[in-house]
């Protein structure tokens, strides 16, 4: 398998964001592309694990400073997605995407004051 990207960017930001599922980085992992995400909550159980990519903090400084230090380190970060990233994607399951959109649901309507669904 291999990917039609040099790099892949993974950009969170406001609500909406706080509730995707890791799929996009899990992806990239797959597919051995060095990326950037944004360190927030849907990422959180990435960064959390260490070693699986390049997860920053949202300023324009830090985005240009990450992506231009993928891209002058690149084959190294190639190397680094040979390991333990494509390891941690090939014993994810798309299973755990599905109970983490059910739990993301349910927080969304509790948060909302919604009964549990």
């Amino acid at each position: 398998m291999s990917s039609l990207f040099d790099i892949g960017i993974a950009p969170l930001e406001g609500e909406y964001d706080k509730y995707r599922s890791i799929i996009k980085p899990v992806e990239f992992m797959l597919t051995k592309t060095p990326f950037v995400a944004s360190y927030g909550e849907a990422y959180k159980e990435l960064f959390q694990i260490g070693g699986l990519g390049n997860f920053i903090k949202n300023s324009a400084e830090n985005w240009e400073s990450k992506l231009l230090y993928v891209l002058d380190n690149y084959e190294s970060e190639k190397e680094i997605m040979n390991g333990k990233p494509f390891e941690y994607a090939l014993t994810w399951d798309y299973m755990n995407g599905v109970d983490y959109m059910v739990k993301t649901y349910r927080k969304i309507a509790k948060e909302l004051g919604n009964r549990d669904l």
